[in-house]
């Protein structure tokens, strides 16, 4: 009978045991999260405040590197995200503001974003510059043809014109 007895208060035991380790998991994990979600708004702020404070300086800015940052560290769609994001809310504080312009920021950042993705947190110092190389190509790219569309310019008025900003763009996200 007392062995009966020792082993239920055993299992009852064992079960609140499980009960509190399972706890302190669901805590650890909620930290973990919200430190992830900490780090994602820092990346999108330090965006926004450096494209804010470098809009003096044409074609450089910081949002680029953080969204590929971003993508390295929190996977292919956090750093879509946080590219997304930090396009959109720094075009609030800009002098040109919000436009047609914008669709093609967000739809940069959430592709600079995407391609950190591939990094895996541990990509080389070549297959880093490829990838903001790629990403600063392929906004320069969108926002040219856009410019042309929209603004009647003609395609190749628009990448002449864009030449110098294109060099300039390139050499501050691969130097970020």
């Amino acid at each position: 009978m007392e062995f009966a007895v020792s082993k239920e208060k055993n299992k009852e035991k064992f079960t609140y045991n499980q009960k509190i380790s399972l706890r302190t998991l669901q805590k650890h994990l909620l930290l973990l999260r919200l430190e992830e979600h900490v780090i994602l708004i820092t990346f999108i702020t330090g965006g926004i405040l450096g494209r804010i404070l470098l809009q003096g300086m044409p074609s450089v800015e910081p949002i680029t590197f953080f969204a590929v940052l971003a993508g390295s560290l929190f996977g292919k769609r956090r750093g879509a995200i946080s590219g997304a994001t930090a396009w959109h809310l720094s075009n609030f504080f800009m002098f040109g503001g919000q436009g047609p312009w914008t669709f093609v920021h967000i739809l940069s950042g959430a592709f600079a974003g995407y391609l950190g993705g591939f990094l895996e947190k541990k990509g080389g110092y070549i297959k880093t510059v490829a990838i903001m190389v790629s990403a600063t190509l392929f906004f320069e790219l969108t926002m040219n043809i856009s410019s042309g569309f929209f603004f009647g310019f003609g395609m190749f008025i628009s990448f002449i014109s864009a030449a110098p900003f294109i060099i300039v763009h390139l050499l501050s996200n691969i130097g970020f």
